[in-house]
Protein backbone atom coordinates (compact mmCIF):
# COMPACT_ATOMS: atom_id res chain seq x y z
CA UNK A 1 0.00 0.00 0.00
CA UNK A 2 1.41 3.40 -0.98
CA UNK A 3 2.12 5.96 1.74
CA UNK A 4 0.19 9.20 1.57
CA UNK A 5 2.43 12.09 0.52
CA UNK A 6 2.47 14.92 3.07
CA UNK A 7 3.40 18.57 2.67
CA UNK A 8 6.53 18.00 4.74
CA UNK A 9 7.63 15.28 2.30
CA UNK A 10 7.40 17.74 -0.60
CA UNK A 11 9.16 20.43 1.45
CA UNK A 12 12.09 18.13 2.24
CA UNK A 13 12.42 16.99 -1.38
CA UNK A 14 12.30 20.55 -2.73
CA UNK A 15 14.46 22.02 0.03
CA UNK A 16 11.85 24.58 1.10
CA UNK A 17 9.59 25.18 4.08
CA UNK A 18 6.18 23.58 4.57
CA UNK A 19 4.72 27.09 4.39
CA UNK A 20 6.24 27.56 0.93
CA UNK A 21 4.74 24.26 -0.24
CA UNK A 22 1.32 25.30 1.03
CA UNK A 23 1.59 28.62 -0.80
CA UNK A 24 2.69 26.93 -4.02
CA UNK A 25 -0.19 24.46 -3.93
CA UNK A 26 -2.57 27.35 -3.32
CA UNK A 27 -1.03 29.33 -6.21
CA UNK A 28 -0.15 32.18 -3.87
CA UNK A 29 1.28 35.34 -5.41
CA UNK A 30 3.75 35.57 -2.52
CA UNK A 31 6.12 33.10 -4.22
CA UNK A 32 8.04 33.63 -7.48
CA UNK A 33 6.56 31.61 -10.33
CA UNK A 34 9.81 29.68 -10.79
CA UNK A 35 9.71 28.56 -7.15
CA UNK A 36 6.06 27.51 -7.43
CA UNK A 37 6.79 25.54 -10.58
CA UNK A 38 9.70 23.73 -8.92
CA UNK A 39 7.62 22.82 -5.85
CA UNK A 40 4.72 21.62 -8.00
CA UNK A 41 7.13 19.51 -10.04
CA UNK A 42 8.32 17.75 -6.88
CA UNK A 43 4.71 17.32 -5.73
CA UNK A 44 3.80 15.62 -9.01
CA UNK A 45 6.87 13.39 -8.95
CA UNK A 46 6.04 12.24 -5.43
CA UNK A 47 2.42 11.53 -6.44
CA UNK A 48 0.86 14.12 -4.15
CA UNK A 49 -2.94 14.25 -4.08
CA UNK A 50 -4.62 17.16 -2.24
CA UNK A 51 -6.98 16.51 0.66
CA UNK A 52 -10.20 17.69 -0.93
CA UNK A 53 -12.21 17.95 2.28
CA UNK A 54 -9.52 19.88 4.12
CA UNK A 55 -9.07 22.27 1.22
CA UNK A 56 -12.82 22.88 1.02
CA UNK A 57 -12.98 23.70 4.72
CA UNK A 58 -9.98 26.00 4.46
CA UNK A 59 -11.17 27.91 1.40
CA UNK A 60 -14.89 27.80 2.18
CA UNK A 61 -15.51 26.42 -1.31
CA UNK A 62 -15.71 22.95 -2.82
CA UNK A 63 -15.59 23.94 -6.52
CA UNK A 64 -18.49 21.51 -6.97
CA UNK A 65 -21.75 22.29 -8.75
CA UNK A 66 -24.86 20.17 -8.21
CA UNK A 67 -26.89 19.55 -11.36
CA UNK A 68 -30.38 18.03 -11.63
CA UNK A 69 -31.50 16.94 -15.11
CA UNK A 70 -34.72 15.01 -15.87
CA UNK A 71 -33.46 12.77 -18.67
CA UNK A 72 -30.14 12.66 -20.54
CA UNK A 73 -31.62 10.44 -23.28
CA UNK A 74 -33.64 13.50 -24.32
CA UNK A 75 -31.44 15.43 -26.76
CA UNK A 76 -32.72 18.77 -25.47
CA UNK A 77 -31.61 18.13 -21.89
CA UNK A 78 -28.39 16.51 -23.10
CA UNK A 79 -27.57 19.77 -24.90
CA UNK A 80 -28.25 21.79 -21.75
CA UNK A 81 -25.94 19.45 -19.84
CA UNK A 82 -23.27 19.83 -22.52
CA UNK A 83 -23.39 23.59 -22.02
CA UNK A 84 -23.17 23.20 -18.24
CA UNK A 85 -20.17 20.88 -18.44
CA UNK A 86 -18.23 23.04 -20.90
CA UNK A 87 -18.75 26.27 -18.99
CA UNK A 88 -18.17 24.63 -15.59
CA UNK A 89 -14.75 23.38 -16.71
CA UNK A 90 -13.82 26.87 -17.89
CA UNK A 91 -14.50 28.16 -14.36
CA UNK A 92 -12.68 25.27 -12.68
CA UNK A 93 -15.85 23.61 -11.37
CA UNK A 94 -16.56 19.89 -11.20
CA UNK A 95 -20.19 18.84 -11.61
CA UNK A 96 -22.18 16.26 -9.67
CA UNK A 97 -25.09 15.20 -11.86
CA UNK A 98 -28.33 13.49 -10.86
CA UNK A 99 -30.95 12.23 -13.31
CA UNK A 100 -34.31 12.85 -11.62
CA UNK A 101 -36.56 10.98 -14.08
CA UNK A 102 -39.27 13.57 -13.31
CA UNK A 103 -39.51 12.16 -9.77
CA UNK A 104 -40.14 14.82 -7.12
CA UNK A 105 -38.86 12.58 -4.31
CA UNK A 106 -35.55 12.01 -6.10
CA UNK A 107 -35.32 15.77 -6.60
CA UNK A 108 -35.93 16.49 -2.90
CA UNK A 109 -33.43 13.89 -1.68
CA UNK A 110 -30.79 15.06 -4.15
CA UNK A 111 -31.13 18.68 -3.05
CA UNK A 112 -30.63 17.58 0.57
CA UNK A 113 -27.53 15.61 -0.47
CA UNK A 114 -26.10 18.55 -2.41
CA UNK A 115 -26.49 20.81 0.61
CA UNK A 116 -24.69 18.31 2.84
CA UNK A 117 -21.66 17.91 0.53
CA UNK A 118 -21.75 20.96 0.26
CA UNK A 119 -21.74 22.15 -3.35
CA UNK A 120 -21.00 25.78 -4.26
CA UNK A 121 -24.17 26.14 -6.31
CA UNK A 122 -27.08 24.23 -7.84
CA UNK A 123 -28.44 24.22 -11.39
CA UNK A 124 -31.72 22.41 -11.89
CA UNK A 125 -34.42 21.67 -14.43
CA UNK A 126 -37.09 21.65 -11.70
CA UNK A 127 -39.96 19.28 -11.06
CA UNK A 128 -41.64 20.62 -7.92
CA UNK A 129 -40.84 24.20 -6.90
CA UNK A 130 -41.91 23.40 -3.35
CA UNK A 131 -38.69 21.39 -3.00
CA UNK A 132 -36.67 24.57 -3.42
CA UNK A 133 -36.75 26.26 -0.04
CA UNK A 134 -34.68 29.44 0.29
CA UNK A 135 -31.05 28.36 0.05
CA UNK A 136 -27.86 29.91 1.38
CA UNK A 137 -26.02 28.92 -1.80
CA UNK A 138 -26.63 30.10 -5.37
CA UNK A 139 -29.49 28.41 -7.21
CA UNK A 140 -30.44 28.78 -10.88
CA UNK A 141 -33.43 27.05 -12.45
CA UNK A 142 -33.13 26.06 -16.09
CA UNK A 143 -35.66 25.64 -18.90
CA UNK A 144 -38.82 25.57 -16.75
CA UNK A 145 -40.47 28.40 -14.88
CA UNK A 146 -43.91 30.10 -14.98
CA UNK A 147 -43.40 33.66 -16.10
CA UNK A 148 -46.14 34.40 -18.63
CA UNK A 149 -49.07 36.38 -17.31
CA UNK A 150 -52.58 35.24 -18.09
CA UNK A 151 -51.75 31.53 -18.11
CA UNK A 152 -53.38 29.25 -15.56
CA UNK A 153 -51.03 26.99 -13.63
CA UNK A 154 -51.78 24.38 -10.97
CA UNK A 155 -51.77 26.28 -7.68
CA UNK A 156 -49.75 23.61 -5.84
CA UNK A 157 -46.88 23.99 -8.31
CA UNK A 158 -46.26 27.69 -7.69
CA UNK A 159 -45.21 28.51 -4.13
CA UNK A 160 -44.83 32.12 -3.10
CA UNK A 161 -41.16 32.20 -4.02
CA UNK A 162 -39.05 33.69 -6.75
CA UNK A 163 -35.95 32.23 -8.33
CA UNK A 164 -33.09 32.99 -10.66
CA UNK A 165 -33.75 31.27 -13.97
CA UNK A 166 -32.52 30.81 -17.52
CA UNK A 167 -34.87 29.54 -20.20
CA UNK A 168 -36.17 29.80 -23.74
CA UNK A 169 -39.30 31.77 -24.60
CA UNK A 170 -41.61 28.81 -25.22
CA UNK A 171 -44.59 31.06 -25.84
CA UNK A 172 -42.85 32.74 -28.75
CA UNK A 173 -41.51 29.43 -30.07
CA UNK A 174 -44.91 27.74 -30.16
CA UNK A 175 -46.52 30.84 -31.62
CA UNK A 176 -43.97 30.82 -34.46
CA UNK A 177 -44.56 27.11 -35.12
CA UNK A 178 -48.35 27.41 -35.20
CA UNK A 179 -48.39 30.61 -37.21
CA UNK A 180 -46.04 29.09 -39.79
CA UNK A 181 -48.29 26.06 -40.29
CA UNK A 182 -51.35 28.29 -40.58
CA UNK A 183 -49.57 30.41 -43.20
CA UNK A 184 -49.16 27.29 -45.35
CA UNK A 185 -52.95 27.29 -45.96
CA UNK A 186 -53.59 23.88 -44.40
CA UNK A 187 -57.02 22.45 -43.65
CA UNK A 188 -56.23 21.72 -39.99
CA UNK A 189 -53.35 22.26 -37.55
CA UNK A 190 -52.81 19.81 -34.69
CA UNK A 191 -50.69 20.21 -31.57
CA UNK A 192 -48.88 17.38 -29.77
CA UNK A 193 -47.49 18.30 -26.35
CA UNK A 194 -45.62 16.49 -23.59
CA UNK A 195 -47.03 16.41 -20.07
CA UNK A 196 -50.56 17.64 -19.48
CA UNK A 197 -50.67 21.05 -17.80
CA UNK A 198 -51.96 19.67 -14.48
CA UNK A 199 -48.77 17.68 -13.88
CA UNK A 200 -45.79 19.09 -11.95
CA UNK A 201 -43.61 21.90 -13.26
CA UNK A 202 -42.94 20.02 -16.50
CA UNK A 203 -46.55 20.66 -17.42
CA UNK A 204 -46.01 24.41 -17.24
CA UNK A 205 -44.17 24.31 -20.56
CA UNK A 206 -47.19 22.57 -22.06
CA UNK A 207 -49.51 25.19 -20.57
CA UNK A 208 -47.41 27.99 -22.05
CA UNK A 209 -47.25 26.36 -25.46
CA UNK A 210 -50.98 25.62 -25.50
CA UNK A 211 -51.66 29.28 -24.76
CA UNK A 212 -49.39 30.32 -27.65
CA UNK A 213 -51.14 27.85 -29.99
CA UNK A 214 -54.50 29.38 -29.08
CA UNK A 215 -53.16 32.90 -29.60
CA UNK A 216 -51.90 32.08 -33.09
CA UNK A 217 -55.25 30.50 -33.99
CA UNK A 218 -57.10 33.56 -32.70
CA UNK A 219 -54.95 36.01 -34.67
CA UNK A 220 -55.55 33.96 -37.82
CA UNK A 221 -59.31 33.81 -37.08
CA UNK A 222 -59.28 30.03 -36.69
CA UNK A 223 -61.56 28.66 -33.93
CA UNK A 224 -59.82 26.65 -31.21
CA UNK A 225 -60.80 22.97 -31.23
CA UNK A 226 -59.60 21.06 -28.13
CA UNK A 227 -59.88 17.76 -30.03
CA UNK A 228 -56.85 18.86 -32.06
CA UNK A 229 -54.59 19.00 -28.98
CA UNK A 230 -52.92 15.81 -27.72
CA UNK A 231 -50.58 14.93 -24.85
CA UNK A 232 -48.27 12.00 -25.47
CA UNK A 233 -47.79 9.77 -22.46
CA UNK A 234 -51.20 10.86 -21.18
CA UNK A 235 -54.19 9.35 -23.04
CA UNK A 236 -52.09 7.84 -25.80
CA UNK A 237 -49.03 5.67 -25.30
CA UNK A 238 -46.88 7.34 -27.92
CA UNK A 239 -46.59 10.04 -30.56
CA UNK A 240 -46.86 7.23 -33.12
CA UNK A 241 -50.36 6.33 -31.89
CA UNK A 242 -51.46 9.97 -31.84
CA UNK A 243 -50.16 10.66 -35.35
CA UNK A 244 -51.70 7.44 -36.64
CA UNK A 245 -55.12 8.51 -35.37
CA UNK A 246 -54.73 12.01 -36.82
CA UNK A 247 -53.79 10.57 -40.22
CA UNK A 248 -56.97 8.49 -40.26
CA UNK A 249 -59.34 11.36 -39.44
CA UNK A 250 -57.83 14.71 -40.50
CA UNK A 251 -58.72 16.66 -43.62
CA UNK A 252 -55.75 16.97 -45.95
CA UNK A 253 -53.44 18.69 -46.17
CA UNK A 254 -53.01 19.12 -42.44
CA UNK A 255 -50.21 20.18 -40.12
CA UNK A 256 -48.77 18.87 -36.86
CA UNK A 257 -46.76 20.89 -34.37
CA UNK A 258 -44.64 18.46 -32.34
CA UNK A 259 -43.50 18.70 -28.74
CA UNK A 260 -39.86 18.19 -29.80
CA UNK A 261 -37.71 17.02 -32.70
CA UNK A 262 -37.08 13.56 -31.21
CA UNK A 263 -40.76 12.65 -31.57
CA UNK A 264 -40.57 13.32 -35.32
CA UNK A 265 -39.25 9.78 -35.84
CA UNK A 266 -42.54 8.34 -34.55
CA UNK A 267 -44.61 10.90 -36.47
CA UNK A 268 -42.82 10.14 -39.76
CA UNK A 269 -43.36 6.39 -39.27
CA UNK A 270 -47.10 6.78 -38.69
CA UNK A 271 -47.49 9.14 -41.66
CA UNK A 272 -45.67 6.85 -44.08
CA UNK A 273 -47.51 3.77 -42.77
CA UNK A 274 -50.78 5.49 -43.70
CA UNK A 275 -49.51 6.05 -47.24
CA UNK A 276 -49.26 9.82 -46.85
CA UNK A 277 -46.43 12.05 -47.99
CA UNK A 278 -44.58 14.99 -46.42
CA UNK A 279 -45.21 17.87 -47.12
CA UNK A 280 -47.91 17.19 -49.74
CA UNK A 281 -50.41 15.55 -47.37
CA UNK A 282 -48.93 16.32 -43.96
CA UNK A 283 -46.72 19.17 -42.83
CA UNK A 284 -44.66 19.06 -39.64
CA UNK A 285 -42.87 21.54 -37.41
CA UNK A 286 -40.57 20.15 -34.73
CA UNK A 287 -39.16 21.92 -31.71
CA UNK A 288 -35.62 22.47 -30.28
CA UNK A 289 -33.53 22.04 -33.48
CA UNK A 290 -31.48 19.10 -32.24
CA UNK A 291 -28.62 17.91 -34.45
CA UNK A 292 -30.54 15.02 -36.02
CA UNK A 293 -33.40 17.25 -37.24
CA UNK A 294 -31.44 18.31 -40.32
CA UNK A 295 -30.72 14.68 -41.20
CA UNK A 296 -34.34 13.48 -41.38
CA UNK A 297 -35.77 12.87 -44.83
CA UNK A 298 -37.38 15.16 -45.60
CA UNK A 299 -35.40 17.60 -43.45
CA UNK A 300 -37.44 18.79 -40.48
CA UNK A 301 -38.72 22.35 -40.20
CA UNK A 302 -38.27 23.23 -36.55
CA UNK A 303 -37.99 25.87 -33.84
CA UNK A 304 -34.45 26.58 -32.69
CA UNK A 305 -34.10 26.97 -28.93
CA UNK A 306 -30.88 27.99 -27.18
CA UNK A 307 -30.30 24.66 -25.46
CA UNK A 308 -26.56 24.75 -24.84
CA UNK A 309 -26.63 28.48 -24.11
CA UNK A 310 -29.14 27.87 -21.31
CA UNK A 311 -26.65 25.58 -19.57
CA UNK A 312 -23.72 27.91 -20.16
CA UNK A 313 -25.56 30.97 -18.88
CA UNK A 314 -26.72 29.08 -15.79
CA UNK A 315 -23.12 28.30 -14.81
CA UNK A 316 -22.05 31.90 -15.50
CA UNK A 317 -24.74 33.14 -13.12
CA UNK A 318 -23.62 30.70 -10.42
CA UNK A 319 -20.03 31.88 -10.83
CA UNK A 320 -21.16 35.52 -10.51
CA UNK A 321 -23.21 34.73 -7.40
CA UNK A 322 -20.40 32.93 -5.56
CA UNK A 323 -18.92 35.25 -2.99
CA UNK A 324 -22.01 37.45 -2.91
CA UNK A 325 -23.46 38.18 0.53
CA UNK A 326 -26.96 37.50 -0.77
CA UNK A 327 -26.54 35.00 -3.62
CA UNK A 328 -30.22 34.47 -4.36
CA UNK A 329 -31.62 37.95 -3.82
CA UNK A 330 -30.79 39.50 -7.18
CA UNK A 331 -33.37 37.45 -9.16
CA UNK A 332 -31.61 37.28 -12.49
CA UNK A 333 -33.87 36.16 -15.34
CA UNK A 334 -32.39 35.32 -18.73
CA UNK A 335 -34.82 34.45 -21.52
CA UNK A 336 -33.52 33.41 -24.94
CA UNK A 337 -35.67 34.01 -28.01
CA UNK A 338 -36.26 31.00 -30.29
CA UNK A 339 -36.61 31.26 -34.05
CA UNK A 340 -38.07 29.26 -36.94
CA UNK A 341 -35.82 27.18 -39.19
CA UNK A 342 -37.75 26.37 -42.35
CA UNK A 343 -36.65 23.17 -44.08
CA UNK A 344 -38.51 20.56 -46.14
CA UNK A 345 -41.48 19.44 -44.03
CA UNK A 346 -43.50 22.61 -44.64
CA UNK A 347 -44.49 24.40 -47.84
CA UNK A 348 -47.19 26.80 -49.00
CA UNK A 349 -50.20 24.95 -50.44
CA UNK A 350 -51.31 26.40 -53.78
Amino acid sequence: MSTKVRLIDIAQAAGVSVSAVSKALGNSSELPQATKDRILDYANRLGYRPNFTARSLRLGRSNLLGVLIPDITNAYYASILKGIEAKARSYGFTTIITITNEDSEIEKNTLDAFLSVPVDGILSVPIDLNNYAPLEIPLVLLSRYPFFEGISYPAHAIPNKEFNYVLSNDFKGQYLATNHLLSCQLQEVYLILGEASNKVVAGMKSAIRLSAYKEALKENQVPFDPSKVFYHGDVFSSVYDITDQICKTARRPFGISLTNDSTAVSAYSAIFKNGLSIPKDVQIVGYDDIEISRHFFPELTTIHSAKQSIGEQGVSLIADFIGSDKPNRSKIRTIFDPYLIERQTTAFVE
